[in-house]
């Protein structure tokens, strides 16, 4: 289904139709934590991403009024990138599935420590706290960034009209 998602999400013209195949992703990504027997990994997937995060993307895109597809990919559909793009995600797939028939997967003998919400904070907050915190000011900065995209500035002509309005 994650796949299937993915797929969905690139090939959608609309950015809205995007966003919801994202969904569909993080969901998928969420059922494949609880095969893992990590519940609070699936759950933190749910509530953060495919809760917080998505509708900050939906939020976006209906900011920056993105809702017609022809605005930004419609020469994207028509252009050889398409042909490029396939070729290069198929090679990639190609590339996946050999590693992973040639990778040997082997229990450890210890106990598995991924869902654990303990040993999850000390990672985050000691071993990999430059990235985490990395993570949060790019995330800041593409909310600032859209914020400003969004705020563009009135044409001259309907600035001149409002003057004209407000002067008699």
């Amino acid at each position: 289904m994650a796949v299937l998602g993915g797929v969905l999400m690139v090939s959608r013209k609309s950015p809205l139709g995007a966003a919801m195949a994202l969904l569909l992703v993080l969901v998928s990504i969420s059922a494949m934590y609880i095969l893992l027997d990590a519940p609070f990994l699936a759950m933190v997937q749910i509530i953060v991403y495919a809760g917080a995060i998505l509708v900050l993307i939906v939020y976006v895109i209906m900011l920056l009024n993105l809702r017609e597809p022809s605005q930004g990919l419609s020469k994207f559909y028509k252009s050889p990138q398409k042909i490029i793009g396939i070729v290069a995600g198929g090679a990639l797939f190609l590339e996946f599935a050999w590693t992973m028939a040639k990778t040997a997967i082997s229990k450890s003998s210890g106990e598995i420590a991924i869902g654990n919400p303990e040993k999850i904070g000390e990672a985050l907050l000691t071993t990999h706290l430059l990235p985490f915190e990395v993570a949060s000011v790019l995330l800041l900065a593409a909310i600032v960034g859209a914020v400003i995209l969004a705020k563009r500035e009135k044409s001259p002509e309907k600035n001149e009209v409002s003057s004209a309005k407000e002067q008699s």
